[in-house]
């Protein structure tokens, strides 16, 4: 099923989103659902697949969920994929995912994942914080320079990145998700040396400004002009910098601006009431719910069905600078019930 929506596979027939996979999967999730044309519904089968999904497979599917009702043709609970609808860009990367161990500082549940009634699930985990900002959209190259500087004065007084190099480090590896697509096609994980040309980039030092234009503006304008053969002109304004001395910098640089690029505009970035950065679907609101449940391996968005309540819909999984390697530690987990 993950296979068809990442594809954009398309059948006239939706429930065929799920039966047609059943041929190719061994299984014991395939065994147990059951083609019935006559009866069952497009909504009776993707709850019925998913809930086996989760029973067998943990949390894995939930990657796939974005809360999108004005795009739903199929109403369905925030916990299941809408297996027939829009592809939505993916975030994390799927080739990295095991290198993000987002809950691996929480208790281990016996049972992480339990299936309720009425199109209900519940999770334990831990709630981290409550989405209180967003930065501007950035659309394109030419506003990339305000726009990074803007996350940098977001978390100018973080309760969590005290340090001034934990700010630089939210600051560059929170737009790509600590990703980079390296050329058109290749994925990677971010290196140290992608932070470097950023860290350059946002040095708000005097001589980094050059005819009233400062470097991240330059780059990007070298960027956006390399191939037309206008790199020389740029290159000439940094003689004598670093900016230049190692040969892939240039193609660091380039990498990096299209990596934060290539998402958008389905993802936007966010920060926490206490100082958090991170990125997440772009149908997130103030006063959503940040948190990470166990067995996952990455943080979720959550919205409280009203004030007060133990309901929640489920936003979509999120980046978060300062809690993708288990940096949450609790002791005991919170009750979540997603509907």
């Amino acid at each position: 099923m993950s296979y068809a929506y990442q594809c954009g596979l398309k059948c006239s027939d939706h429930r065929d989103y799920v039966y047609g996979m059943l041929g190719m999967a061994n299984d014991e999730a395939a065994k147990s659902v059951v083609v019935n044309y006559a009866t069952l519904t497009v909504r009776n089968i993707f709850v019925a697949a998913t809930k086996q999904l989760l029973r067998l497979h943990g949390l894995y599917s939930l990657r796939y969920c974005y809360f999108q009702a004005e795009k739903r043709d199929v109403e369905l609970p925030s916990w299941v994929p809408q297996w027939n609808g829009p592809r939505v860009c993916g975030l994390l990367g799927t080739r990295f995912r095991s290198q993000r161990q987002a809950s691996s500082g929480l208790p281990r549940a016996v049972e992480s994942v339990s299936l309720g009634e009425h199109d209900s699930i519940t999770l334990g985990g831990v709630a981290i914080d409550t989405i209180v900002s967003f930065a501007n959209r950035v659309e394109d190259h030419d506003s990339m320079n305000e726009w990074l500087q803007e996350l940098r004065k977001t978390i100018q007084n973080s309760e969590v990145y005290t340090a001034l190099h934990q700010r630089m480090e939210a600051v560059w590896r929170t737009p790509c998700a600590d990703v980079m697509i390296d050329g058109k096609i290749d994925v990677r994980p971010a290196q140290s040396e992608d932070g470097q040309v950023i860290k350059l980039l946002l040095d708000n030092s005097s001589e980094n400004f050059i005819d009233g234009k400062d470097k991240v503006t330059q780059v990007v304008e070298y960027i956006a002009t390399a191939e037309m053969g206008y790199s020389a002109k740029i290159r000439c304004s940094f003689p004598n910098s670093k900016f230049y001395k190692h040969g892939d910098t240039k193609q660091r640089t380039r990498d990096y601006v299209h990596s934060v690029l290539q998402p958008l505009p389905e993802w936007r970035a966010f920060a926490t009431e206490q100082g958090y950065l991170g990125l997440g679907p772009s149908t997130a609101q103030l006063g959503d719910n940040v948190c990470i449940f166990a067995t996952a391996r990455t943080p979720h968005i959550l919205r409280p069905v009203m004030t007060g309540s133990d309901s929640y819909r489920l936003i979509g999984e999120a980046y978060v600078n300062g809690l993708m390697k288990g940096e949450c530690k609790a002791n005991k987990l919170t009750e979540f019930t997603l509907i």
